[in-house]
């Protein structure tokens, strides 16, 4: 089942969340998938985080793999405290520690992003993290891309796709970044026979998928079993991520 949701319908949602690792305050801005259930669930999860300037998420891990896209903001990024300006691409297996994630003194907001909805963070702090810890590939990437000038982004020519992280032949993760001009028909790259789905994330402009116009943070999720989807750029034009996830199984 194909899941997509406008910014405009998920913007309005945004409320204030306590964290489970720390206590501190931010905001939530909730896609699709269910929350709080403490269970493993086979829908795909999305979700937007704003994080208060200056704010700390403190190192964990979680049951599924995972895309985090940083959006708006600045911060850093694991012990090199690498940095996270928009638009960064940052991809997690199942069962991997990264963190902590620190907020610069503007915020910074991030989507994730999971095929399967997990069941919360496991924070490497607390008692009993080894114990729930299990075998995976432990893939761990940053990547950044650069977004396009309004002008440049409008006069371009048909569709142009860069890729940030290559998924290979073999069932392995990856980014892409699209670039659609004005008007122009979008054919996402389809789900690999292995593969386990993709996100496509607007990042500027919008796009049009069956008579619904998705402008910038809109979120869609196309499964391993759904048909090729066709969208097509607005006037202004649209660039978005697509980012594929390896099988669960492999």
């Amino acid at each position: 089942m194909i899941h997509a949701v406008s910014s405009t319908e998920a913007l309005p949602r945004r409320k204030v969340m306590k964290s489970p690792g720390n206590g501190a305050e931010r905001w939530r801005t909730e896609y699709f998938g269910e929350v709080g259930t403490g269970r493993l669930l086979p829908g795909p999860q999305a979700f937007l985080i704003d994080m208060r300037e200056n704010d700390e998420i403190l190192p964990h891990f979680h049951e599924v793999d995972q895309f985090q896209v940083f959006v708006a903001g600045n911060g850093s990024i694991g012990r090199q405290a690498q940095g996270l300006p928009p638009v960064t691409v940052h991809y997690a297996d199942r069962y991997t520690g990264y963190g902590p994630i620190l907020s610069g003194p503007e915020g910074s907001a991030y989507f994730t992003l999971r095929a399967r909805t997990d069941p919360g963070p496991v924070y490497l702090h607390k008692p009993g993290y080894r114990e729930r810890l299990k075998p995976s590939p432990k893939r761990h990437f940053s990547e950044q891309a650069q977004l396009s000038t309004p002008a440049v982004l409008q006069a371009r020519s048909g569709v142009r796709v860069d890729a940030l992280v290559s998924a290979g032949t073999g069932p392995a993760p990856g980014a892409l970044m699209i670039r659609a001009g004005a008007g122009a028909e979008i054919d996402p790259p389809a789900v690999a026979p292995d593969g386990g789905g993709y996100f496509l994330l607007v990042l500027q402009g919008s796009i049009q998928y069956e008579a619904v116009v998705y402008p910038a943070w809109s979120v869609i999720f196309v499964g391993p079993s759904d048909a090729q989807i066709r969208l097509r750029a607005e006037a202004g034009g649209a660039e978005l991520l697509a980012l594929h996830f390896a099988s669960q199984d492999d």
